[in-house]
């Protein structure tokens, strides 16, 4: 599994992605792009999941009952190896914090380290609010 942000190119990306044994790619970002991003990655082969994770309000409020799919899309066998797309990366690597914790018994630390280094970096205003959505989801949900 892995992630990223925003398709530069998207045939080149998603032929890439089929190349390296990807099966699917779940977006969650959404926006005027996904339609011609499902096309790509459906036209490479692969599975198009598309769940977005909006904001409920300010930068980084997100929704936490669209947590739960994304993270069922991230682990349902079907879609292995998946990989997690959104514009920018901060989105996807909060995800990975949050599926690693409560879905993989990760503690928050370890959790909380790969997702900076996935993408979790503090170079955007929403990061620290993304940071503490992902502390409040884990702390709302035990692990399974």
């Amino acid at each position: 599994a892995s992630n990223g942000g925003q398709f530069q190119s998207r045939s080149l990306v998603t032929t890439e992605l089929a190349k390296r044994g990807f099966k699917s790619v779940i977006d969650v970002a959404g926006g005027p792009g996904a339609e011609a991003d499902g096309a790509a990655v459906r036209g490479a082969g692969l599975k198009y999941v598309l769940l977005t994770i909006d904001l409920a309000g300010s930068p980084g409020q997100y929704d936490p009952a669209k947590v739960e799919p994304v993270l069922k899309a991230m682990t349902d066998p079907a879609n292995q190896p998946v990989y997690l797309h959104s514009v920018n990366g901060h989105r996807t690597a909060m995800l990975w914090m949050i599926k690693r914790v409560v879905v993989d018994g990760w503690s928050v630390e370890q959790a909380g380290a790969e997702a900076a280094t996935i993408g979790l970096v503090n170079d955007n205003p929403a990061v620290p609010a993304q940071w503490k959505f992902a502390q409040d989801y884990i702390s709302a949900h035990p692990r399974k």
